[in-house]
């Protein structure tokens, strides 16, 4: 039986709206017999399904018709009369359905074979059909809907009022005497740049780091929630090569939660792409300690 794509809600609007015309046609007799009406309805009625059903054989449907929340929703190009089919964008080319399974798979290797640690799960990423020395190298950056890497080293570079800030949320911090000091010593500087992940700094200490620039904060802003905001935040940058991988979760998050994390992050690199989905070669899930899941 053909799939036509439509709800059960557009199939009874359908039927209830095509229905009175043939009742119409039959009681008026308008040099027509009810034989001829009810003919009538149903070449229309396969009229308006034909070109449906041949559209879902070509273009199967890749989307699901189910409204959930912290999903991004839009309007599907499919109106009959006055009714509206809202569906859930997936990730284009790649199936919800996969990002799941590849999830439950890389959770059920973690807990065959358990840690003492946690472990990340990272997004790795094949490009293709792109030259790092002609074509721009991208970059980007873009906030995901839970922490990836909750443990992830943050420092504080602040004058006394964010010191005393980061004293109170546990935060590492150094304060502008610890700076000036460093900035003499260049193995001292390396050192703590590969120390941490990220910095934050004040705008009264910001023009005295010179590389691995910070993200500014001011007095204005929750510094616990800046934190956070730095947690969440993933970047794709392409350099030499055409690979690079990002942290999407981590094995202690729910399935629903490296789910969406995985779902923005592919929306996001594609939107990157000069030539989007064509410039993927392949993308794969991957615990710290796991074997890779193919994903596309």
């Amino acid at each position: 039986m053909f799939q036509l794509g439509l709800s059960k809600q557009a199939l009874t609007y359908l039927y209830t709206s095509l229905k009175p015309i043939a009742l119409w046609l039959g009681f008026l007799r308008l040099s027509v017999s009810t034989y001829t009406a009810s003919l009538f309805y149903v070449l229309l009625s396969v009229s308006l399904a034909l070109p449906l059903t041949l559209r879902s054989l070509i273009h199967p449907p890749r989307f699901s018709y189910r409204k959930e929340r912290n999903k991004e929703i839009f309007r599907a190009p499919l109106e009959i009369l006055k009714h509206e089919v809202w569906v859930a964008k997936i990730t284009g080319k790649l199936s919800g359905d996969t990002i799941r399974e590849a999830v439950t798979t890389i959770k059920n290797g973690v807990n065959e074979k358990p840690r003492k640690f946690t472990q990340t799960i990272e997004l790795q990423i094949g490009l293709k059909n792109y030259d790092p020395q002609k074509d721009k190298r991208f970059s980007g950056s873009v906030k995901l809907p839970h922490i990836p890497r909750p443990k992830m080293k943050v420092c504080m570079l602040g004058d006394a009022q964010h010191v005393e800030e980061a004293v109170s949320i546990g935060l590492q911090w150094m304060d502008v005497e610890a700076l000036k000091k460093l900035n003499k010593n260049k193995k001292l500087v390396k050192k703590l740049s590969k120390q941490y992940h990220a910095f934050l700094a004040s705008e009264s200490v910001i023009k005295q780091i010179p590389r691995k620039f910070p993200t500014l904060v001011n007095h204005q802003e929750s510094l616990e929630s800046k934190v956070n905001e730095i947690k969440a935040t993933v970047k794709f940058q392409l350099k030499k090569v055409l690979c690079m991988g990002v942290a999407v979760g981590n094995c202690d998050m729910e399935d629903k939660q490296i789910f969406q994390n995985v779902q923005m992050s592919v929306n996001f690199l594609v939107s990157l792409l000069k030539k989007n989905w064509q410039n993927v070669k392949s993308l794969h899930l991957k615990s710290t300690m796991g074997t890779p899941v193919r994903l596309y």
